[in-house]
């Protein structure tokens, strides 16, 4: 474990759909999440040429207010980022929107170490090394995706957001 000081927390999750109740997502729009200005630039050209929508965010907390003014069929966070780590956003998606945190892709500089391994090994998620191949990047992607299931693009009037406080 480390003795570093654990960052300031995240607003709390907003309420959860009831269950059963379908999870809107809109088709082919992502929020890249990573701290570096040139990761963040340069998967943003990549996938909009590639049809996506794309939002960038450079830490948790940014990705946080993005994630409540938009809806996005995948998310690509970077593990290890200043402020709110990956791992801490990708708590808080989980109990904001679960079946969101099941579409997000691990992107990183560090899976060697033990914590990474065994929380991305938790997650189920898939996770890239970098540098990656783009060509893996666009096939990990297209597979969740794909796995969205029944899941369908909502008008604007479904947005969800955090109560205030």
């Amino acid at each position: 474990m480390s003795n570093s000081p654990s960052p300031k927390p995240l607003a709390a999750p907003a309420r959860r759909a009831p269950t059963g109740a379908p999870v809107y997502a809109p088709a082919r729009r992502v929020l890249v999440v990573d701290d570096e200005p040139g990761i963040r630039l340069l998967l943003s050209r990549l996938l909009s040429r590639l049809g996506y929508l794309v939002d960038v965010a450079e830490d948790g907390y940014d990705a946080w207010g993005s994630l409540h003014k938009n809806r996005y069929g995948a998310l690509i966070v970077d593990l290890r980022m200043p402020g709110s780590s990956g791992r801490e956003l990708y708590v808080h998606v989980q109990a904001f929107d679960p079946s969101l945190a099941q579409r997000t892709l691990f992107i990183t500089g560090d899976v060697v170490g033990h914590q990474s391994r065994e929380f991305v090994a938790s997650t189920g998620n898939p996770v890239l090394e970098k540098p990656f191949d783009l060509a893996e990047l666009q096939r990990n992607l297209e597979s969740l995706f794909d796995s969205r299931g029944r899941e369908k693009a909502a008008p604007p009037e479904h947005h969800t957001h955090l109560p205030s406080g």
